[in-house]
């Protein structure tokens, strides 16, 4: 059985740490880097929801290189414009 509560306040705290102490960003900075939404990043701050497994894969992807994921963020909003805002 799937333990949502759990993985939300993990997913949280993945993207708290990330975001504010790894990389000294403000949320709406994290989210326009690295091509997720304000409110979808706002929600999984705030446990509103549980992010999809795209997301937590990206979210952890940032943890491990962020300047990569950075530049292939920037490369797909070259080629495919940019949706997000």
């Amino acid at each position: 059985m799937v333990d949502r509560p759990k993985m939300k306040r993990q997913a949280m705290h993945r993207l708290c740490s990330t975001r504010a102490h790894m990389l000294n960003m403000t949320l709406r900075d994290f989210a326009d880097q690295y091509g997720i939404s304000y409110g979808q990043a706002m929600d999984i701050e705030q446990m509103r929801s549980l992010p999809s497994l795209a997301t937590r894969t990206l979210i952890e992807a940032v943890r491990l290189d962020p300047e990569l994921i950075k530049r292939a963020a920037s490369m797909t909003r070259t080629i495919y414009g940019s949706a997000i805002k």
